[in-house]
């Protein structure tokens, strides 16, 4: 493997004399190596290189069509699906309609049931499947793979379970880390060694990169920045406790701050008082982009409180980029600018100055690639 690795790292082909120079291995050795990779089908010959002299030498790459690995990102109201080959390009995509995340033996089968079903669907032999990269919501332990706000009821991890299910490796996470290294990979977090990922959506998260490696902390639950105290109006948490930052900054916020406002005699073009509750937090990030002066209000001042706290982080881990992700990034500049303001309000100037604030380019189905990559990263393949 260690020859597939290096052809798959180098992401270009290679002849017999620069395989031997990148394994300080002599060129017989490589050459029979090569040609036991070839007969079991692992890598290709891709063609010749042009020399411009004697005889052109022939250059090898990985097979693609014998290493896969897939992605799965299960969200409160959606999961999707996706298959990419070792070039990290994406081969295959499915998502489950009506779906609804439950900690329930029901849900559990419907996702194995969906992944089993995609799997015989794309046809393709189990064994050119390295594994199974899943990010999910809610706190999981990435060193032992146990989720603790969904699948909790089993007497072994929810990583083991699905492991003897689909009879693959697999590899569980926290849906804002793999945001986080999605970013890395793909995002405008490529090539950054220190990076903090804000995933800003119906609930609010925190991925880090310290030093080039994502940061998960003892049990797996670094990050948990949503349930940091800096809030300051005393709403009650789903941890049980007061203060957490994730009750006054995310979607579900927006969408108490939206029917606070209109009790208080707000006027929205969205809607009237006694339909408050049919609003989402989509609904007003829309709204705010179409002028609703209420939801611009509102969306501003969770900016505001976001770049406050930010900048004790900042302050912390002094890190070169701070990338935002999530539904709300739509509403753009209402956002970014809010959140700088709040940084100029409690981070040092020298630590500012060179940490650039973005929003992610991302889209959402980018991240079920980040979720099987991270397949690939764990064989050293990427």
């Amino acid at each position: 493997m260690e020859y597939v690795r290096i052809l798959s790292k180098m992401n270009k082909a290679m002849t017999i004399p620069e395989i031997a120079e990148a394994v300080q291995t002599s060129i017989p050795t490589v050459t029979a190596i090569i040609t036991d990779l070839l007969e079991n089908n692992w890598i290709v010959v891709e063609g010749k290189r042009e020399t411009g002299r004697g005889r052109n030498p022939a250059i090898y790459s990985v097979n693609t069509e014998q290493f896969y690995a897939i992605g799965l990102i299960i969200g409160l109201k959606k999961a999707q699906m996706v298959i990419i080959s070792i070039k990290q390009s994406e081969v295959y995509k499915k998502s489950i309609s009506d779906f609804n995340l439950e900690n329930t033996k029901v849900c559990l089968n419907q996702i194995v049931d969906f992944i089993s079903a995609c799997i015989k669907e794309f046809e393709v032999s189990i064994s050119k499947i390295l594994g199974l990269g899943i990010g999910i919501t809610g706190r999981v332990n990435v060193h032992t793979g146990e989720t603790f706000n969904y699948f909790n009821f089993m007497d072994v991890p929810f990583k083991q379970y699905l492991e003897t299910r689909l009879k693959m490796p697999v590899y569980v996470e926290n849906d804002t880390r793999i945001t986080g290294f999605t970013e890395c990979e793909f995002g405008k977090g490529k090539g950054s060694n220190n990076l903090i990922l804000i995933n800003l959506d119906r609930g609010l998260g925190l991925s880090m990169v310290v030093n080039g490696k994502l940061l998960l902390g003892n049990s797996g639950f670094a990050g948990e920045f949503g349930h940091m105290k800096f809030g300051t109006k005393e709403r009650l948490c789903i941890c049980g406790k007061k203060g957490c930052l994730g009750t006054e900054v995310s979607g579900y916020a927006l969408q108490l701050d939206f029917e606070e406002a209109l009790s208080k005699g707000c006027q929205s073009l969205l809607v009237t008082e006694d339909q408050a509750e049919e609003i989402s937090f989509f609904d007003i990030l829309e709204g705010a982009n179409n002028g609703d002066l209420t939801s611009i209000d509102l969306i501003q001042a969770q900016g505001l409180k976001l770049g406050e706290a930010l900048g004790s982080i900042l302050n912390l881990l002094n890190p070169k980029d701070v990338i935002i992700g999530g539904s709300f990034v739509v509403v753009n500049d209402l956002l970014l600018d809010s959140v700088k303001m709040g940084l100029k309000k409690t981070c040092l100037p020298m630590v500012i100055k060179e940490c650039r604030i973005m929003l992610s380019e991302l889209s959402a189905n980018v991240y079920c690639r980040g979720a099987a990559s991270l397949i690939f990263k764990s064989h050293d393949f990427i």
